[in-house]
């Protein structure tokens, strides 16, 4: 008998140890809006190795690592800003494409929410491999790019208005073999953009 009474309590133990899961992070109590699943309401949600583990009314948060009072505030997937510009670089004179007019994203992307950025423009066919290179490849923010027409990218003033330097095919080459960055073209006219999803 007293054989079967410790074997439940070993059992009864093994259950508990088993269902109270210890997250790096659990926060509690916000207002989680998540429109791809249909959440809007209070709920917990917990995180393990970097991911999201759990969403519920009440996650056990025993043994967190962290836990994170979210009472009266909103928590929500990471948002994307479609119109960014932010190829950041030191060349003189080139504005908004590998000049000082843009800005690194991760300096203002993820204390704002934001973890996708969209880059208008700023890269041409041209210059889309600096970009790549000096930007995308280094930022911990997801930066994506509308490519544009013009090969000097965003360089300002005369450079953005060269006909000569507009190529379709160019454009189109590097954005084919960009999928995964170039989401789309852009062209500039005076006081006005226009994009072409690709």
């Amino acid at each position: 008998m007293k054989k079967i009474v410790i074997s439940v309590l070993c059992m009864v133990a093994f259950l508990f140890n088993t269902s109270a899961q210890s997250y790096s992070i659990v926060i509690k109590g916000g207002l989680v809006i998540d429109p791809k699943n249909g959440v809007n309401e209070i709920m917990d949600i917990a995180i393990q190795d970097g991911k999201i583990a759990s969403v519920a009314k009440n996650i056990n948060a025993t043994g967190a690592a962290q836990v994170v009072n979210a009472k009266g505030l909103i928590v929500s997937p990471g948002l994307i800003d479609i119109h960014g510009h932010v190829f950041a670089g030191t060349q003189p004179d080139h504005y908004l494409s590998d000049g000082n007019s843009a800005l690194m994203p991760d300096g203002y992307t993820f204390r704002v929410g934001v973890t996708t950025i969209v880059d208008c423009g700023g890269a041409g066919w041209k210059n889309f491999s600096v970009f790549k290179k000096n930007v995308i490849d280094v930022s911990q923010t997801r930066v994506l790019s509308f490519l544009n027409i013009v090969g000097e990218g965003m360089r300002g003033g005369a450079y953005e208005q060269d006909a000569r330097d507009m190529d379709p095919k160019m454009a189109a080459y590097v954005a084919k073999q960009n999928k995964k960055d170039i989401v789309g073209h852009m062209r500039l006219y005076p006081y006005r953009n226009y994009f072409l999803s690709i």
